[in-house]
């Protein structure tokens, strides 16, 4: 029984040994995830720059252009990322990725901010904080210019099939609000015009600024006449991930935005992101 005791009680210890070695080398690696306690706006100055995420596909409000023979990534909210990083004494990086992945890149740290003309749903902001209003829209529908259908209610959209933005709050109004079956979601606008052409959707609902443009850029198409969809008003904000760490980085860019629409900057920068992508696609 001594013998048994003892063995018993060896074990126990070993036990008790690992158990806080192991809690040990989690507050190490909670420890290590907090970066030492520093806001984010700290931890961006620390680093010299400040990373947007956005998806490059949304004429005039972000899209690539050609410049002394390379890719640049242009558009309305590339401005303002760029005044909020100067404002901030840091330089500008941008990461171009599909936007139904931006929200979960901004909660894995891998983007500090999104600027894609996202609206502060209240589904996002279960797990986004957004900054003030920088620009608000409505939507608009896009047809071939074939299209002899008929639509002026909600209603009358159940009988199309309908093109949106994988992720978008246009997605969310004819799948959400509307309860709409036959709904076509893809990842970029320039997809949803080439099935739009080629007659594999009968139409789709996009922010009427960006609608203004694919009408331009892709032959056969046209904006509809009628106030369906524009009941829905599109407003963008900077969305950063929810944590306590973010607030004086939320106040610095809430203090840009004030500094732009009161110089009314941000039409300026809408009005020349347009031409650009107007003198693109003609050429």
């Amino acid at each position: 029984m001594k013998i048994t005791k003892k063995v018993l009680g060896l074990v126990m210890g070993m036990i008790m040994a690992v158990g806080v070695v192991g809690c040990s080398s989690k507050t190490n690696e909670s420890s290590n995830s907090s970066s030492s306690g520093k806001t984010k706006i700290e931890e961006i100055k620390e680093k010299g720059k400040v990373i947007v995420g956005l998806s490059a596909e949304y004429p005039p409000y972000e899209f690539v252009t050609m410049k002394d023979g390379k890719d640049e990534i242009v558009g309305v909210d590339i401005e303002i990322a760029k005044e909020i990083a100067k404002d901030l004494g840091v330089e500008l990086e941008i990461t171009n990725m599909d936007f139904d992945g931006l929200i979960g890149a901004l909660n894995a740290d891998k983007i500090d901010m999104i600027i894609s003309a996202m609206s502060p749903t209240e589904e996002r902001k279960e797990t986004t904080d957004f900054s003030d209003i920088y620009y608000a829209s409505t939507n608009a529908i896009v047809v071939k210019e074939g299209f002899d259908g008929k639509i002026e209610t909600k209603d009358d959209l159940k009988n199309y099939t309908v093109g949106v933005q994988r992720g978008s709050i246009q997605e969310q109004y004819v799948s959400g609000e509307l309860g709409l079956t036959k709904v076509k979601s893809l990842v970029s606008v320039t997809d949803l015009s080439l099935d739009l052409q080629n007659s594999n959707a009968d139409l789709v609902i996009v922010n009427d600024n960006v609608a203004k443009n694919l009408v331009t850029q892709f032959k056969g198409l046209k904006v509809l006449d009628t106030t369906v969809g524009a009941e829905v008003q599109e407003e963008t904000a900077v969305g950063i991930k929810k944590t306590d760490k973010n607030k004086e980085f939320l106040d610095s860019i809430n203090k840009t935005i004030k500094k732009l629409k009161d110089a009314d900057q941000i039409a300026k920068y809408l009005e020349e992101a347009t031409e650009l992508a107007g003198k693109q696609q003609n050429q």
